[in-house]
């Protein structure tokens, strides 16, 4: 079921040509997409703004995708997270659930995979 509501999707990694592709991937699956640079950044623009989603980088320079995780989980937010990782970042089965996170890649990953799956959670999300 596809719906006509536009999701908004914060985007986070301190590569400038992943935030480009996959923030134009969103755009072009028909999502607004927002970019952060860095953990501290995306945890500002989520104190400002409400995102229906957060596509973020594990690992970070200077910063880490579970603390967006964390700031999200303070402040009651109930947006899902997404992480991708470098392959050699593994986490056991089971531990993306019991973090919070709702599904993890390995780079390098579909791009169409992740819009698609975020498209699917969101709007699993609205049904209920």
């Amino acid at each position: 079921m596809v719906t006509d509501k536009k999701f908004k999707v914060l985007i986070v990694d301190d590569e400038p040509e992943i935030l480009d592709i996959v923030s134009d991937e969103f755009r072009e699956g028909g999502m607004e997409a927002e970019v952060a640079k860095s953990s501290a950044e995306a945890i500002k623009k989520i104190e400002s703004t409400k995102y229906n989603a957060v596509v973020s980088d594990y690992k970070m320079e200077g910063g880490s995708g579970f603390e967006i995780l964390d700031h999200i989980e303070q402040i009651g937010d109930n947006a899902p997270l997404f992480f991708f990782m470098s392959g050699f970042y593994r986490l056991q089965d089971g531990e993306t659930v019991r973090l919070g996170v709702e599904k993890m890649y390995a780079k390098p990953f579909s791009v169409k995979e992740l819009v698609s799956d975020v498209r699917d959670v969101l709007e699993m999300k609205e049904m209920v």
